[in-house]
């Protein structure tokens, strides 16, 4: 690299995705930034994004327990404001995952599995945790069978089917929320559903417990991205760099090409159902891609320090391919917002404007994978879309 960075030559998504320029070296520096400055940099972005995620939930925790303790519309409403909050710390961490790191990897020393598939596993099955219409007496809550506890609800996670999710983030929101029959807006569970109603306190007793899960899981990732704690981040820095920068780019491709593009917008779109949007009890689906895509924008063009932009020269013709393509990116995801919510977006006919800005966004979100695909073959290295 032998031009000077900018903040106005490379950060391009700052002002729509993170309000301002995220990091720029001084324009006075001679020295070419090295793969290690990159993946030094990179690790201090899993810590902070990890530890802000893992304050949130804990945030969430204190919202909840206050609920349970005095169940009414004041401190339901608290506790979906502190989950949309949680939320929106955790999207940005999704640019971690595909690359066999804490979060969905096994731990090479432990055997450990990543808790990704604790946290964020989606579709839910809304009647294997709690009553859903016309079946009053669903799921763990009304089974006085069921012992209620922190690892009770981990070790019923998906066992006989991937529907059938007991933990995580979407758990919590179908116990904020209910289901959602409504495409004005996400659903509206009653207070009294923690007071007065059947099983109310087996109800907040589980939803303590899985909130309680998931800051632990939280925890757990945010200690692997520790410094100088002899854990994944220790191993991650050892490795090769170029190895890393390879894994790093595959992950970005296989989250924008693969996990949003198709597994979440494409297949949605295509069922024309709004069950299948991701958040789609809160009916908080655009902050998702928002918050995904601003994921992949912090790993590319860096945070409080140089992001794998930096590895190419401004004025790399494939490298400003992939520049372009996450700034479209951005701007979509926003018009989907203004458009939505999705559930509402996907339930209209063909040619509406919501589903153009929806299918234009997976769309480009291909091409943000494929020019990072480009990209790394003309540099040497083999970036692949991943995919389950």
């Amino acid at each position: 690299m032998k031009n000077p960075i900018t903040c106005t030559s490379l950060l391009l998504l700052a002002a729509s995705v993170t309000g301002g320029c995220a990091w720029a070296p001084e324009a006075t520096t001679p020295e070419p930034i090295s793969d290690h400055a990159v993946v030094a940099a990179y690790a201090q972005l899993a810590q902070r994004q990890y530890n802000a995620a893992l304050a949130d939930a804990k945030a969430l925790s204190v919202a909840v327990d206050a609920l349970v303790a005095a169940p009414a519309a004041t401190t339901l409403e608290s506790a979906k404001q502190a989950w949309l909050v949680s939320r929106e710390s955790y999207g940005v961490t999704e640019a971690h995952r595909f690359y066999g790191g804490p979060i969905d990897g096994v731990d090479s020393v432990t055997g450990v599995e990543g808790p990704e598939g604790l946290l964020n596993s989606w579709p839910l099955n809304e009647a294997h945790i709690d009553y859903v219409k016309g079946h009053p007496d669903a799921g763990l809550i009304s089974n006085t069978a069921f012992d209620i506890s922190p690892a009770a609800i981990a070790a019923g996670n998906q066992v006989s089917d991937e529907a059938d999710v007991t933990t995580g983030y979407h758990a919590v929101e179908f116990l904020l929320w209910g289901q959602d029959f409504s495409l004005n807006g996400p659903g509206e569970r009653s207070a009294d559903d923690y007071a007065t109603a059947p099983h109310a306190q087996r109800r907040g007793a589980y939803l303590k417990a899985v909130t309680a899960k998931l800051v632990d899981d939280l925890a757990y990732v945010a200690g692997q991205w520790a410094p100088g704690a002899g854990n994944y981040r220790e191993r991650f820095e050892a490795r090769p760099s170029v190895q890393v920068i390879t894994d790093l780019l595959s992950a970005q491709a296989t989250l924008a090409g693969f996990e949003l593009a198709s597994e979440r917008i494409a297949v949605a779109l295509d069922s024309g159902d709004p069950e299948d949007e991701h958040s789609c009890f809160a009916d908080n689906t655009h902050r998702d891609f928002i918050r995904n895509v601003a994921g992949v924008h912090a790993v590319w063009h860096g945070q409080s320090g140089p992001g794998l932009r930096l590895r190419w020269a401004v004025d790399d013709a494939r490298a400003q391919a992939v520049d372009a393509a996450l700034t479209r990116a951005a701007a979509l995801a926003h018009d989907v917002e203004r458009l939505g919510p999705v559930d509402t977006i996907l339930a209209s006919p063909e040619g509406s404007q919501g589903r153009v800005a929806l299918g234009a966004l997976s769309d480009t979100l291909v091409e943000v994978a494929e020019s990072m695909v480009v990209l790394g073959a003309a540099s040497g290295l083999e970036v692949v879309i991943g995919g389950e």
